[in-house]
């Protein structure tokens, strides 16, 4: 998890992985779909692998990728995630109405933009 990043890239994805030996130093290295560039995973723990997503490139990814782990330069294990890592777009606002609201709360508040990418887990943070 995330399963979703920006196409800029710099998304730390969480890869749950079995039957690593907690005792031993792995190299794993991180694939997004087919691009074959290898990056080395940000941290190993027993049953999990953080991998980096790379920036999206039209001409070598495809924009719903699996991440593949190569363990120990690929001579001991593959993984393919699923479902896949999807890349999305940065979202951008454009308007917000109304511009002002009670400070009780409680104002309907819309929010105008660019690319925003329809899920459950969107939501509004007014404040710090």
């Amino acid at each position: 998890f995330p399963r979703v990043g920006l196409t800029v890239g710099g998304a730390l994805i969480s890869v749950s992985v079995e039957g690593l030996d907690p005792f031993c130093v792995y190299e794993i290295s991180c694939s997004f779909g087919d691009s074959f560039n290898f990056t080395q995973a940000q941290e190993v723990r027993r049953n999990e692998v953080l991998c980096e997503s790379p920036p999206f490139h039209n001409d070598n990814m495809k924009r719903h990728a699996s991440i593949i782990l190569a363990i120990d330069n690929g001579v001991s294990k593959s993984y393919h995630t699923s479902p896949p890592f999807s890349y999305i777009q940065p979202s951008f606002i454009t308007k917000i109405d109304p511009r002002v609201g009670s400070v009780i709360g409680g104002s309907l508040v819309r929010v105008h933009g660019i690319d925003f990418v329809n899920m459950e887990s969107l939501y509004c943070l007014f404040g710090n």
